[in-house]
């Protein structure tokens, strides 16, 4: 198979949520052309949307965590994958976990309000409020409409 039809494959597969088949696809990609920085992006992000799938639509926290793990090997700078992963700790449990992904994605974005409010919402659910009134204070700063959804 020639690499444009590879790069199609992979592509299609990953389109049809067939995140396993994709991983496997861009890592065969990968072996052929190892600095491939499209092929590597893409693992990336196959391994990111794998996570929020199994997430999302499987419920399968492990399978969601193990693959978002993957996802931040590959870029530790990804906001969304960041994100997932605070989200993802904070569903099982693992408050301090959650805390560490939403600060980092805080400093990816500083700007992003949300990434803020998640970790404000982080802090609270650890039992620190004090820090979670600061940060959501600071998303409310950025984005004030998200003042009603603090009250709530």
């Amino acid at each position: 198979m020639q690499l444009v039809e590879l790069c199609l494959l992979n592509l299609l597969i990953w389109k049809m949520d067939q995140y396993e088949a994709a991983i496997n696809s861009y890592n065969n990609l990968l072996r052929l052309q190892p600095e491939n920085k499209n092929g590597l992006t893409n693992l990336q992000v196959a391994y990111r949307n794998g996570g929020r799938f199994f997430g999302e639509k499987k419920s399968d926290l492990q399978t969601s965590i193990a693959y978002l793990n993957e996802a931040y090997k590959l870029n530790p700078t990804d906001y969304e994958t960041l994100r997932l992963l605070g989200v993802s700790n904070g569903i099982g449990q693992n408050l301090e976990l959650a805390v560490r992904y939403f600060e980092e994605a805080v400093k990816v974005k500083p700007n992003e309000a949300y990434a803020y409010y998640n970790l404000g919402n982080a802090y609270y659910n650890l039992g620190e409020k004090d820090k979670g009134l600061l940060a959501h204070q600071k998303a409310v700063e950025i984005d004030p409409s998200l003042q009603e959804k603090i009250r709530k």
